[in-house]
């Protein structure tokens, strides 16, 4: 089983802004995790035509629901090493979906699900996702609609002492914003004019207290 993935037009640069200049020091040209690739070259993709990922799947047999999943909410879900390997044989499919879609959709997303699913495999341990977690991917779409919101029409924005909770929160706890939340934006904003080929660019900055994210 292999990845499918779907290269984005969003671009990441990071840059390290000095007295003697900025000074380019990474660039990153994301992609989209799309779905699976079986062995036989059977898909399993994402039917995402709403804003919530997931949305009304029937590849993947599941509508994103972990209350429907597992019958309680996410922060019940147990992921680590055991529960990853057994996803892939679990007779109990929504506990299968439910681990993978945190281990490899949720993980992307936010440096803290990630720094958890990666200590565990590393020390071949197992623990439930936790609310604060549960809390960070309940509201991935959300807290990205009201960045775009306070900052859509911004090339760059700067993360500064004085900046607002949208740029603080998603400078934090933030990998990889909502690209339908964006889209949505951009209809709603009377920017879908634009060619095929227009760009989401994100600047990440180094200011006086850290790094900053944008979109054009």
């Amino acid at each position: 089983m292999s990845p499918s993935k779907k290269k984005g037009k969003q671009k990441l640069a990071v840059e390290n802004t000095s007295q003697q200049g900025n000074n380019p020091i990474l660039e990153k040209h994301q992609t989209w995790f799309r779905g699976t690739v079986t062995d036989d070259g059977r898909r399993y993709e994402i039917d995402g035509k709403l804003p919530k990922m997931m949305s009304g799947s029937e590849s993947l047999h599941t509508n994103a629901s972990y209350f429907d999943l597992l019958n309680s909410t996410v922060d019940q879900c147990r992921v680590g090493y055991y529960p990853l390997i057994q996803a892939f044989h679990d007779l109990d499919r929504s506990v299968a979906i439910a681990v993978i879609l945190v281990v490899l959709f949720e993980a992307p997303r936010f440096p803290a699900v990630y720094e958890k699913c990666l200590d565990l495999i590393r020390e071949m341990k197992d623990d439930l996702v936790g609310e604060k977690l549960q809390l960070l991917i309940n509201n991935w779409c959300s807290k990205s609609r009201s960045f775009y919101d306070a900052n859509g029409e911004e090339k760059t924005v700067y993360l500064t002492a004085g900046s607002c909770e949208e740029i603080k929160e998603v400078a934090q706890d933030f990998s990889i914003l909502c690209r339908s939340q964006w889209d949505l934006w951009l209809t709603e904003n009377g920017k879908k004019d634009k060619p095929a080929t227009y760009e989401s660019e994100v600047d990440v900055r180094n200011n006086t207290s850290g790094a900053s994210s944008s979109s054009k």
